[in-house]
């Protein structure tokens, strides 16, 4: 990764990013990059940490320009260490917390659920919400 391509681009990604975009240098880099499994130490390049979907397309076109490997984050819990990898871009969804369930013409949107509750048991309370494909 080209030092000044990898430099602009950031900068640009900064300017639109709601969550948070960490280097290897920057404060909270090294407690983001663990996983689950400590025997996993793994190194990526950046480390985008989204809020929101708009976040997550910033993130893979920052991946595709820059050339770099992606590596998708949910909980970090994969005990073969694949929600991280070395020198790549690690798109953590840790931050997000919604849930966004459609049903005909109707939907909901619920915000912090996914930190309390378990969606599965949301859409088995509500019959006439079911989860997607």
């Amino acid at each position: 990764m080209s030092t000044s391509a990898s430099s602009d681009a950031l900068a640009a990604l900064a300017k639109t990013f709601t969550g948070d975009v960490l280097r290897p240098a920057d404060p909270g880099y090294e407690e983001a990059r663990r996983v689950h499994n400590g025997l996993v130490d793994k190194r990526p390049a950046v480390i985008a940490r989204c809020r929101g979907p708009a976040d997550i397309v910033e993130a893979v076109t920052l991946a595709r320009n820059l050339n770099l490997e992606v590596a998708i984050r949910g909980g970090g819990h994969n005990v073969a260490g694949r929600a991280t990898l070395d020198g790549g871009i690690v798109i953590d969804l840790g931050l997000m917390k919604g849930i966004h369930a459609a049903y005909g013409p109707n939907h909901a949107r619920l915000q912090g659920l996914k930190a309390k509750y378990d969606p599965t048991n949301f859409f088995h309370m509500n019959q006439n919400i079911r989860p997607g494909p």
